[in-house]
């Protein structure tokens, strides 16, 4: 029904309607009129009209490219600086770069330091990202302008993006088991689990990576997704969780091989990976499909409970 929208001029009602509400709004009439707390709706009004303007436009390149000329990004970016309207706007400008990939080449320098500034404003805001993503690659091919421009401003003085392989995504899994060693107690000091790799698919430009192993609740907590200490912890990322990768032993965030593979992904469909703890040496060793690997991780600490981790 998008391209209904735009034939029977909703597209365009809903852009006038939203500068109609911020020319209210800046200045202060609904304020004046009904106080300070009614006001504020306004700001949600705007917002809700942002992701109806998105969901009109998204995935149509007919109306998406509306916005793939110098005066209609001008208007994308004025009001993306403007207070209180900027995650809404990220969504539609998302939509517009991946969904006109010409709009790309009219961007200019300061479009894109709009879009970093809003990672000063919103912090490390995963939408934020995206837009900065959809900027640098164009049909599978790369926009060395934006590209530029992004490490110009973006690089210097900051380590948000000076990691050299950011990860799409993290996500850790585990049962609810503890075991742990304690003097005197009764509790059974060996443990042994497995995993079978049931099913694998590359969702992204980087292949699956999965480690597997022991964490210790003394200091492993995981962060998937945004938010404080964004970015997330995988197993063996730290240096309370011990992983295996199906080829590396990881811990403290470094690797050291010790089953040689030439291909990724290291764990494949129909492995069986088995972990086992012993709390007496102490020592953990892994297995792939029956065989015991030739490393291991002894002499750790002890402090705090174990668990399964994945």
């Amino acid at each position: 029904r998008q391209d209904l929208f735009q034939e029977e001029g909703i597209l365009i009602l809903i852009l006038d309607a939203i500068d109609k509400i911020t020319i209210i709004a800046s200045q202060g009439y609904m304020v004046a009129l009904v106080g300070e707390e009614s006001g504020q709706d306004w700001e949600i009004i705007s917002g809700y009209l942002y992701q109806l303007l998105a969901a009109v436009i998204k995935g149509n390149h007919t109306n998406c490219s509306i916005f793939a000329n110098s005066h209609r990004l001008n208007w994308l970016f004025s009001r993306l600086g403007s207070a209180g309207e900027g995650t809404g706007m990220l969504d539609v400008l998302h939509c517009v770069l991946i969904d006109s990939p010409e709009a790309l080449n009219v961007m200019k320098e300061e479009h894109i330091k709009v879009i970093i500034a809003l990672l000063e404003k919103y912090g490390r805001d995963p939408k934020v990202l995206d837009v900065l993503c959809s900027l640098c690659v164009g049909n599978g091919t790369a926009v060395r302008s934006s590209q530029n421009n992004i490490c110009d401003y973006l690089l210097p003085g900051r380590n948000i993006l000076l990691q050299t392989q950011l990860v799409d995504h993290v996500s850790s899994v585990r049962p609810n088991i503890f075991v742990g060693h304690v003097e005197g107690s009764a509790m059974y000091q060996k443990y042994y689990f497995e995993v079978t790799l049931d099913h694998i698919e590359q969702v992204s430009h980087l292949p699956p990576h999965l480690r597997i192993g022991w964490a210790n609740n003394c200091g492993y907590v995981p962060y998937p997704g945004g938010g404080e200490k964004w970015g997330g912890n995988g197993v063996g990322d730290d240096l309370y969780s011990y992983g295996f990768d199906g080829s590396n032993l990881w811990t403290g965030g470094r690797e050291t091989c010790v089953y040689p593979m030439n291909s990724r992904p290291y764990i494949k469909k129909g492995d069986v990976i088995g972990c086992a703890l012993d709390l007496t040496v102490p020592i953990i060793t892994f297995y792939v499909n029956g065989r015991q690997v030739n490393g291991s991780f002894t002499g750790f600490n002890l402090d705090g409970m174990f668990f399964p981790v994945l």
